[in-house]
Order: structure tokens, then sequence, then C-alpha cells
């Protein structure tokens, strides 16, 4: 009631988002986990790392998932940081807060 579309639509897309993002968080949980098992998996594989376009040093395949893994890892806090965001929501205004359209008092 006496709401501005430029409140109402910005609030009920972080809430959408904010339920979306439940779902992809499912998906990154499993995928962390996927990595951290190949980490494991490959420890004893070893490779040659690349630097700047060239060979460097050796390094295993499980160091290398290693890194993936903690890559999810961050993208999944900053997941969370963000959904929590999406709980923010910015109702309460009327257009460009002119009162009008607003019930009396």
């Amino acid at each position: 009631m006496s709401q501005s579309t430029n409140d109402v639509l910005p609030s009920a897309m972080k809430m959408a988002c904010y339920f979306y993002i439940d779902d992809l968080l499912i998906s990154l949980n499993k995928i962390e986990c996927s990595l951290a098992n190949k980490t494991e998996e490959f420890s004893g594989v070893v490779k040659i790392a690349r630097t700047c376009l060239q060979d460097a040093v050796p390094i295993t395949l499980g160091q290398q998932f290693s890194g993936y893994h903690s890559f999810i890892k961050r993208q999944i806090e900053e997941m969370k940081k963000l959904q929590k965001n999406c709980l923010s929501i910015v109702i309460g205004a009327t257009a460009v807060g002119t009162g009008i359209g607003a019930a009396p008092g």
C-alpha cells in the first residue's frame, strides 16, 4: 500500500534472489566436496606447473585441485554474505517522497 515501484521492484528481486542463492549453495557445496576429494585423490600425481605460459616447477595435481577447492570455498562464503544482504529491503517510501498516493496520516 502506497509503495513506489522504485522500492517494490528491487525489493522483490532481492527476495527472489535470496531463494535462488539457496539452490546455488547446494550445488556449490557438492562441488566443494568433490574438489576436496580430488585434492586428496590426486595428491600423489606429479605434474609440471606453468607460470607466465612456461613450464615452472613440479607440483602435484592434488595441489592444483586444492587451488580450485579454495576458490569454491571462498565463493560459498561470498554467496552467504550476498544472501544475507538480500534480506535488507527498501520498502516504505512513496513516489519521490511526495506522499502522493499515500493514505492520510
